[in-house]
């Protein structure tokens, strides 16, 4: 690889996995850069992002005949009441209140109060999509671990149709990678629960 390349994408990956410690060791996990901050407290349900799957009790005060329970879909989005399809994926709870508050305000209610709340977490996954056999979630976290490649395989391997482009979402954050490239054990990445792969395909 060209070293001046090299050198970029490794800044790139630093900014993405900075912070993707082992849970309770204070040490970095595989493939991250830098220590955990020894000062830094677990997430609590009020500040953990909404995932796919995840099962969602939401209510807006002095409605008692509303749907309450809401599975988010693996596309991270829920089917609320007036409102139709809501993208509630990569939000905290707080900011779903307030933007579905928000909404409903402008066109259904006055001052509308919404409690959101995590019924039940989702499994610990990594979404793999786009270009592979077998696109959904799989398993990673705890004694699951798994480079970018490997969740690649789980998901059936690229499809005749793939390009030798991935694209690798963590913690918000979108990077374009060479899937040859990957296969350098220097550019060896462990994916985390949460994070989303997708494979290119090729445009005819």
């Amino acid at each position: 690889m060209n070293g001046m390349r090299q050198i970029g994408i490794m800044f790139v990956l630093a900014g993405l996995l900075t912070g993707c410690e082992s849970p309770g060791t204070g040490l970095s996990g595989p493939g991250t850069v830098g220590g955990a901050d020894a000062g830094a407290l677990p997430l609590t349900p009020t500040d953990r992002k909404i995932e796919a799957q995840d099962l969602l009790t939401i209510s807006i005060v002095g409605e008692s005949g509303l749907q309450t329970d809401y599975q988010v879909s693996p596309s991270g989005s829920i089917q609320f009441p007036y409102l139709g399809v809501v993208e509630v994926a990569g939000l905290t709870p707080d900011e779903l209140k307030a933007k579905l508050e928000q909404v409903l305000r402008r066109d259904y209610y006055q001052n509308p109060q919404v409690i959101v709340t995590v019924r039940e977490f989702s499994p610990q996954f990594v979404r793999v999509f786009g270009a592979v056999n077998q696109p959904g979630l799989y398993p990673v976290g705890g004694n699951r671990q798994m480079d970018i490649l490997d969740a690649i395989a789980a998901a059936g391997g690229t499809s005749p149709t793939a390009r030798k482009e991935v694209i690798y979402s963590h913690n918000g954050q979108r990077v374009t990678l060479s899937l040859k490239e990957l296969e350098n054990p220097e550019n060896r990445i462990w994916v985390q629960p949460g994070d989303v792969i997708q494979v290119e395909q090729t445009v005819w």
